[in-house]
Parts: structure tokens; C-alpha cells; sequence
């Protein structure tokens, strides 16, 4: 009975168990299925909001493609346009040159053109940064050069608003390195934009570009050792936290496993306005301006920043002495040093006639070799604080007694004291040595002393160098200083050297010069100029040694040949620097017209740049023919083909010297047509070459021009100077 009764409990209870379990499946389906359909609904949203995305990707890259090509065509129409007004600058200064109002015009034309140049090209050179495009150039180069050029053209500038600018070599170490690999036109762009950027911001004071070189540290991070900071900083070694600050992955390994780099150092000091602090992080990005109401479209520092970076360096900005004004930026480079040079010869170089060398190899060997000039002084008159600091500097540093005159009144008297204290210290020398040295022995004396020997025998400097710098005025005072060195000359050996700028009135300095002037150099002095003053110091020493073997007897006199002075004589010229520069052109003197006798083939669109291109080759000599696009170019050159294969000659001769073919022209661009004419010269066994002309400075438009067998690509504007040496590098090529 009672299991009975317990059955019938348990049925219901199972039953109600059942309903449950039944009931919580059928939640959970229904809590599944739910489930299921809000994920496929965000499935379905994600899938369509994935789809919208790939077309706004789709969008965006359509847009930035039109942009580039837009860009591209609007870069290559202002080029194009900037051309011509350059152009026509150009021309009209040949014709202007008696109307000086017309010819200030045509300067200021010329400026804002250049100008607008620059802007263009920093827009470019942003672009190819953010696209990855950028690539460097490796050519060999001499940093010397580079460093002079940039600081020349950074002085022009300067003297008009009255500020020095000069470089400062340092230890010299950048001088003693002849020849590196690297892209010089991107250091030039780094030096540029710092140098311009410090003139802008700077009214009074200076611009100094200081420099050194060293080889990196194998196993250490890329830093700058003590010797390269600048003394009145102290060895706190910023720029070894500097250039520890960003390092890189890869870039230990880069500097270890490549022996042949050499580390260069570059700090641009002005005593400008400045940077505050709390601006100084966003002042290497682009599109910003520190300082409102200067002018510049805050490209410059933000792309100073990529080609640093591109060339294994970091760029900063370093804290000046409390109290001290502007602002200095300090940068390093990784560059290969050429072949030519040994890594070795930074430091120490070998003793190599200079003669037989280039003229940057010349330079390096010179300050590479170990120079003492003792016995020598200097009258030093200059205008300018750092040029002053660093020409004593110097000197003093190659034994050279230095002598400053403050004022040009003065340089009479100083040299006066020159001659009195030499000779009451030579006395004194002399009085005791007649005492206790015998001739003989004074024979031994002279044989073995190093010092001078001019000095014991008569108390006459062994050489002085006189360096009075005209560029302030002063054209009397000075005049009447000079005719008192007539009766110093004939005493001792003695240069006079002047140094000059822009503005210097050339009345003046020809009086000057008439006046026993040995040497004028153009400020500011460094790098070549600065050689030319050791040379001219050589120089000294070896009238010295003429000197002496001719008081001295044959005794002395075969001593004198076994002393190590040198055998390098400084010409007579203006500026060593500009006749070696002259000495390089290789056309002859007065020759006006280096292309005569040449046919070349113009192709141009451009009605304006056609005319102006056109213009400027007649003038330089040459035969033109015009093609208005491609088509025309090759129809030109097939029919005096043709014309030159029915002659009875069996060579056929080229109808073209050389074509100039614009690369973008409507109907048939400039690729095109050289792959014409190149099908048709292998017909004929001829090859004329062709230079590229575009408005478009990109490395894929140089290899596209490569591709399309061009010989030389020149980017817009073509000057006269572009013209001439583009003409003789493909006619040299093809002899």
C-alpha cells in the first residue's frame, strides 16, 4: 500500500521535473537563437561597416592618387612658370648692364624667383619624405667645399644686415679629410636652411658654423668625445647625450661593421632672438613656426630632420651658457670616406707633394702635415670678433706670434714694437752667445737650433705677416700705414694680405694693392682661403731660408737645404679659391660662345621657355632647331636622316649634336620620342645623345629618363652655365 502511494508521488514530482528541464531547454533556445541572431545582425553591421571602410580606403586612395597627380601637374606648370621668369632675368641682364635702376630690378626679380624656388622644393622634398620616396645620393664629394660654399652664400646675405658670419673649423680635423661619399646636395640643404634660419632670427652678433670629424667608437654608441666639445662648454658632453638620445635599431651594427665611416659634427650658433623651452619639441615639425610674423612656410627644420636622420645622424638643439643670447643647433652625419684617403689620414696623413694632387687632396695634406712656424709673427688686423678669435687661434697654434691692432692707426706702431721687442730679445741671445761660443761653434748652433735662426742672428723676425681686412672702410688710415712698411720689407721677409668683402669699393682696393699688396683675400676666411694662408706662411719660411744661405755662407747654407721646410710657393693672386675655380672652366678666356659650330634640337612646348632656351643657345654659339612636341622632334631627325643616307657618304654623319627634349608634351611626351629616335638611329649605327629636360626632380623621373635612353637629366631651370656643362659632359661621353 504505501509503495503504491510512493508511486503515485514520484509520477507527478518526475513529471514537474520534466516540464522544468523542458522549460529551461526552451529558454535557452530561445535565449540561443536570440543570441544567434543579434551576432549575425553585428556581423551583418561589421561586414557592412568593413565594406564602407574599404570603400572610403578605396576613396582615399583614389583622392590621393588624383592629389599626387594634381600636385605633379600643378609642381611641374609653377616649375615651368618660375623658369621662365628666370630666364628672362637672365637675358635681360645682358642687355641692362649700363642701367644700374634696371639692373637692381632684374636682382630683386632674380631673389624673390629664387625664393620661390625654394618653397617649391620644400614642398616636393616633404612629400617624397612622407611617401617613403626619398632616396640619398652617394657621390664623392669634398666636405671642405660644401662647408665653404654654404657659409659664401650665407655671408652675402650677412653683410647687408651687418652680421659676421663665419666658420669655424675647430681642430681642423674637417680640413684634414680630403674626400667623402655621400650625398652633397642634401648636406648642402641641412647647412642652408640652419645657416638662413639663424640669419633670419639674428639682427646683430654672428653666425658661426663649427665642425669636426672623427671615426665612431667600434662597440660604443655613436657619440661625440670630449675633444669635439667646444671648450667653454666643458667635457660635459652634450653631444654625447645628443646623439645618444634617438638611437636606432641597427645603427651600432652599422657603425661596427662599416670601418670606412667617418662621424662628422656640425653646430650653427647665432646670437639671435632664440627658442624658448617650452617650444623647442615642436619646432623640428613640419608645417609649424616658432617664432609667427617671420616669414617661411615651416617646412625647413622638419625636413633638416629627415635628411639627418637618412644619413645615420639625430639633430637637437643645445643649451647655451646662462645669460648668453640665440641659439645653436648641433647635428652629426655618418658619411664613407672616399678611397682615395685612408680612414687614418683624418688624424695623421702621409707627406705627399701637393703638386701631384687634387686640389682637396692639396688642402688636406697641408693641414694634415705638422706645421711649425716659429719665429714667424703676425700683424693681425681684422674686423669681426670670431673671425679675429679664430685667425689668432689659429696661428697661435702653429707658433705664429700673434700681434692685434685695434685700430688701423696702429698697425705702423705695432709693427715698429714687432721689430724692437725681436730685436732686444735677440740682443740679449746674442751678447751672451758672443761670449761664450766661438764662430765655429756658433755654426753648430745655428745647425742644430730649431728656432729661427734670423732671429739670433740679427733680432729680425724670420718672417711677418701682415693681414689687414679694408672691408670697414678706413681707406686713408690705411694707405698711410701701409707706405710705412717699405722699410720693413727689406729687413725681413714680409706678406701683406688684404682681405676685402662685397662692398669694399674696388677704387679702394686697387689703390691698396698698388701700394705692395701681396694677396687679396675675400672674406669670410676659411677653408681654401685659410690654406692660402698657410701657404703664404710657407711661403716666409722658405724667403727665410734663400735669406739666410746667402749671409750665412756655403757652410750654413748646405744645412739649410737639410731643414724640412717646404717647397710650395704661394702665387700672387686675388683669391686662390676663385682662380682655381676659374682654372677648372674649360673654355679659354674671352670665349663668349662655347657651343659654336653645334646643331642641336630643341624639343618644347612651352612657347616662353622655347623662346628663352632658344635665345640662350644662339647666344652661346649653337645652331637650334624647334620641335613643338615629340612627334615633330622624330619626324625632324628621320627625314635628315634620310636626307644624310641618300648623300654618298657611307658614314652617316648625326644631323644633331645633341637634343634637348622636354619629357612632358601634349600628344607624344619626351619618353616616347627617345624611344623613337633610338629605334631609328640603330638603323643608321649612330646614337645622338639627349638630355632630359623636366620640370619634375624626383629619382623615379631619372630613372624613367634612363629607361627611356636619355644620357643626362636636367631639372628646370636651365641656366646658361646647366647648358654649357651638360653640352660637353654628353659630347665627352660620346668621344
Amino acid at each position: 500500500m504505501q509503495g503504491h502511494m510512493l508511486q503515485a508521488l514520484c509520477i507527478p514530482a518526475v513529471i514537474v521535473f520534466a516540464s522544468a528541464l523542458v522549460l529551461v531547454a526552451a529558454v535557452l533556445c530561445a535565449v540561443a537563437v536570440r543570441a544567434l541572431r543579434r551576432a549575425a545582425a553585428r556581423e551583418m553591421a561589421l561586414n557592412v561597416d568593413l565594406a564602407r571602410q574599404k570603400e572610403a580606403l578605396r576613396q582615399a586612395e583614389r583622392k590621393s592618387m588624383n592629389k599626387s597627380n594634381a600636385f605633379a601637374s600643378a609642381s611641374h606648370d609653377i616649375r615651368s612658370a618660375l623658369s621662365a621668369i628666370a630666364g628672362l632675368v637672365d637675358m635681360s641682364r645682358q642687355e641692362a648692364q649700363s642701367l644700374p635702376a634696371v639692373m637692381e630690378n632684374l636682382d630683386q626679380m632674380g631673389v624673390c624667383t629664387n625664393k620661390l624656388f625654394d618653397i617649391l622644393n620644400s614642398i616636393l622634398d616633404t612629400s617624397k619624405v612622407e611617401s617613403g620616396k626619398m632616396q640619398l645620393e652617394e657621390a664623392e664629394f669634398s666636405m671642405a667645399d660644401v662647408l665653404q660654399e654654404s657659409v659664401d652664400m650665407a655671408y652675402v646675405t650677412a653683410v647687408r644686415r651687418g652680421v659676421e658670419v663665419v666658420w669655424d673649423p675647430c681642430d681642423f680635423s674637417v680640413l684634414r679629410c680630403a674626400t667623402v661619399l655621400g650625398d652633397s646636395k642634401r648636406l648642402k640643404q641641412i647647412l642652408d636652411n640652419l645657416l638662413g634660419n639663424a640669419l633670419k632670427f639674428t639682427d646683430e652678433g654672428h653666425v658661426v658654423l663649427r665642425s669636426w670629424a672623427t671615426r665612431p667608437i667600434t662597440g660604443s654608441n655613436v657619440r661625440a668625445p670630449s675633444r669635439f666639445v667646444h671648450p667653454r662648454h666643458g667635457g660635459g658632453g652634450f653631444l654625447g647625450c645628443l646623439f645618444r638620445a634617438r638611437k636606432r635599431p641597427g645603427d651600432q651594427d652599422h657603425v661596427q661593421n662599416d670601418p670606412n665611416l667617418v662621424e662628422f659634427y656640425f653646430e650653427v650658433v647665432d646670437t639671435g632672438i632664440g627658442i624658448p623651452q617650452e617650444k623647442r619639441m615642436s619646432v623640428f615639425e613640419n608645417y609649424v613656426q616658432v617664432n609667427n610674423g617671420q616669414g617661411g612656410t615651416g617646412l625647413g627644420l622638419g625636413i633638416v630632420q629627415s635628411f639627418v636622420r637618412l644619413m645615420g645622424g639625430e639633430i637637437s638643439i643645445k643649451d647655451k651658457e646662462p645669460g648668453e643670447r640665440g641659439t645653436c643647433f648641433a647635428f652629426n652625419v655618418l658619411l664613407k670616406i672616399s678611397e682615395v684617403q685612408q680612414p687614418q689620414d683624418i688624424e695623421e696623413g702621409p707627406s705627399v707633394p701637393l703638386g701631384t694632387l687634387n686640389r682637396s687632396i692639396s688642402i688636406a695634406t697641408a693641414f694634415q702635415e705638422a706645421s711649425n712656424f716659429k719665429g714667424v709673427h703676425c700683424v693681425l688686423y681684422v674686423h669681426g670678433y670670431e673671425t679675429r678669435r679664430i685667425l689668432q687661434t689659429w696661428m697661435e697654434s702653429i707658433e705664429v706670434k700673434v700681434w692685434l691692432v685695434p685700430q688701423a692707426e696702429f698697425i705702423g706702431s705695432t709693427l715698429e714694437k714687432v721689430q724692437s721687442n725681436s730685436t732686444a730679445t735677440a740682443t740679449a741671445e746674442c751678447g751672451s752667445a758672443d761670449r761664450c761660443f766661438s764662430s765655429k761653434e756658433m755654426v753648430n748652433l745655428l745647425r742644430n737650433n730649431s728656432s729661427p735662426r734670423r732671429a739670433i742672428l740679427g733680432g729680425i723676425p724670420s718672417g711677418i705677416l701682415v693681414v689687414i681686412d679694408v672691408s670697414g672702410g678706413e681707406t686713408e688710415e690705411i694707405c698711410q700705414e701701409m707706405a710705412k712698411l717699405a722699410r720693413i720689407k727689406h729687413q725681413a721677409p714680409c706678406k701683406v694680405v688684404l682681405l676685402e668683402d662685397i662692398k669694399t669699393p674696388s677704387n679702394d682696393l686697387r689703390r691698396l694693392k698698388d701700394m705692395g699688396c701681396d694677396l687679396v683675400l675675400r672674406k669670410p676666411v676659411h677653408g681654401s682661403r685659410q690654406f692660402t694662408l698657410l701657404m703664404t706662411l710657407r711661403d716666409l719660411q722658405v724667403l727665410d731660408a734663400q735669406a739666410q744661405s746667402s749671409h750665412l755662407g756655403p757652410e750654413i747654407a748646405g744645412n739649410s737645404q737639410q731643414q724640412d721646410l717646404p717647397d710650395v710657393v704661394v702665387p700672387c693672386v686675388e683669391d686662390t679659391a676663385a682662380s682655381t675655380e676659374a682654372s677648372c672652366l674649360a673654355q679659354k678666356p674671352g670665349d663668349d660662345k662655347p657651343l659654336a659650330g653645334m646643331r642641336i634640337l630643341l624639343a618644347e612646348d612651352n612657347l616662353v621657355l622655347q623662346s628663352i632656351q632658344r635665345k640662350i643657345m644662339n647666344q652661346l654659339g649653337a645652331f637650334v632647331t624647334v620641335a613643338q612636341n615629340g612627334a615633330m622632334a622624330v619626324n625632324l631627325l628621320r627625314e635628315a636622316l634620310e636626307q644624310a643616307n641618300a648623300s654618298e657618304e657611307d658614314i652617316v654623319s648625326l644631323p644633331y649634336h645633341v637634343i634637348f627634349m622636354d619629357c612632358q608634351m601634349p600628344g607624344m611626351d619626351g619618353y616616347e620620342a627617345t624611344k623613337l629616335i633610338r629605334e631609328e638611329e640603330q638603323r643608321y649605327e649612330i646614337h645622338a645623345p639627349i638630355i632630359a629636360l623636366t620640370a619634375h626632380d624626383m629619382e623615379e623621373d631619372l630613372q624613367k629618363a634612363i629607361d627611356a635612353g636619355m644620357d643626362l637629366h636636367l631639372a628646370k631651370p636651365i641656366s646658361r652655365k646647366k647648358i654649357v656643362d651638360a653640352v660637353r659632359s654628353v659630347c665627352k661621353c660620346e668621344n
